[in-house]
């Protein structure tokens, strides 16, 4: 049922938050002109090849075999991953061979992703990400889909100045020392750099040292990711509970690709025939449209960059103060 604005006012004063990152919030970080940039699906493979320390034999070999290829599947992480994945799988199970196994596939792409990520973004800080983060509070949740510890960083930044340091409890694990702060919960669907899986469960190491080192829990860019079982469904679960009571979603640099249609689906299931919020944070206007789309019932911003959004952003952010959202339902009509 879409409230009117009088009914929602009745029931509620302040909003619920959902910031959505994808990588090109990564990607359009404030330190973005200083430092080696952080990759996208299209440019993957090329930035790979110009980093620094490219000669390691991992990197060499994703190298090497994404080359083997079309130019087509070199344009394309995610196309190249899939490729590749499913030939060494085809080749083991019907012909039993034991050269280029999908074990070394996916620990070449895990150590490659490590080190471009790092490279992007150790040691480094984005006012852009603190901004958001200084809005939120513990009703509100970050769905991030990107693998590095940008908004990590940002969130220990704030919670240092508050006496305290941010835990497992972040990712909504299970910790007997979380300190309750009013900061969101965040949601890593795709996993993490810092994460260990052990049993069915993630484990997860914080602090500075988290890019140094190799490995990581990451769900690798298959079409059909396997999120129905611990310790994935754990996460997911705990996303779908919490985006369905959210009132304004924030959306940067996650361009809903039509590949990834368990993420879709969530989105859907979560926000249709709802009038939340919805500000989209892309240069792409494929991406917006998809948005849009998706969720026809919602009420639309669009921006291109977030220097955009944050010089000029929608009413309802400007009345947000130091850590919640307020909604100026009044000013919706005009604005």
């Amino acid at each position: 049922m879409i409230l009117t604005v009088k009914e929602f006012m009745a029931e509620k004063d302040h909003a619920s938050i959902a910031v959505i990152l994808g990588a090109g919030a990564s990607r359009g970080v404030s330190y973005r002109h200083q430092n080696f940039a952080s990759p996208l699906d299209t440019d993957f493979f090329d930035l790979l090849q110009r980093l620094p320390g490219a000669r390691h034999d991992d990197i060499q070999y994703i190298l090497r075999q994404a080359s083997n290829h079309s130019e087509y599947v070199w344009e394309s992480l995610e196309k190249c991953f899939y490729t590749l994945e499913n030939r060494a799988h085809t080749r083991t199970r019907f012909f039993n061979s034991t050269e280029d196994s999908r074990e070394r596939i996916h620990s070449s792409f895990v150590n490659s992703i490590h080190s471009l990520l790092g490279a992007a973004h150790a040691g480094k800080h984005c006012d852009h990400h603190q901004h958001l983060f200084d809005i939120m509070g513990s009703e509100d949740i970050i769905i991030n889909f990107n693998y590095d510890l940008v908004i990590e960083h940002a969130l220990d930044r704030s919670t240092k100045r508050r006496g305290h340091l941010i835990g497992p409890w972040l990712y909504g694990f299970p910790d007997p020392h979380d300190p309750k702060l009013d900061i969101p919960a965040m949601y890593k669907l795709h996993g993490s750099l810092n994460w260990r899986t052990s049993e069915n469960h993630f484990e997860a190491a914080m602090g500075p040292t988290s890019y140094q080192g190799k490995g990581g829990a990451l769900l690798l860019p298959f079409w059909d990711k396997k999120i129905e079982e611990p310790p994935w469904s754990n996460i997911w679960e705990q996303a779908a509970a919490q985006l369905k009571n959210i009132d304004v979603a924030v959306v940067w640099g996650y361009s809903l690709p039509v590949t990834d249609l368990k993420s879709r689906e969530l989105f859907r299931a979560a926000l249709e025939h709802r009038n939340v919020c919805l500000c989209v944070i892309d240069p792409s206007r494929d991406t917006r449209q998809r948005w849009r789309a998706l969720l026809p019932d919602a009420r639309f911003w669009i921006y291109s960059s977030m220097e955009d959004f944050r010089l000029s952003p929608p009413m309802w952010w400007k009345e947000a103060d130091t850590r919640r959202i307020h909604y100026a339902w009044r000013h919706l009509i005009y604005y």
